[in-house]
């Protein structure tokens, strides 16, 4: 195999930070999602409250994120924090 070989990037290897937050976003989203209409549907119970004590848990994980993607659009166009 020669040096010159390029690796395609897999979908754990995003080819540009922001598209690396945006697939971390997503997959945080749509973990929430399904916690919180699991816990929509039962009743309220201990199952149910770790249900959405897990859902806040991603939506925050996502927040983070998202704060990460500003920080990173911010220094790519040269904005001062």
């Amino acid at each position: 195999m020669s040096d010159n070989v390029v690796q395609f990037p897999t979908r754990s290897e995003p080819t540009d930070p922001v598209l690396g937050y945006l697939q971390e976003i997503e997959g945080l989203l749509e973990d929430a999602q399904q916690l919180t209409q699991k816990g929509v549907v039962s009743t309220m119970d201990e199952q149910g409250e770790g249900a959405v004590a897990m859902a806040h848990s991603k939506i925050t994980d996502a927040l983070i994120f998202v704060e990460c993607w500003i920080s990173e659009e911010k220094h790519r166009l040269g904005v001062k924090q």
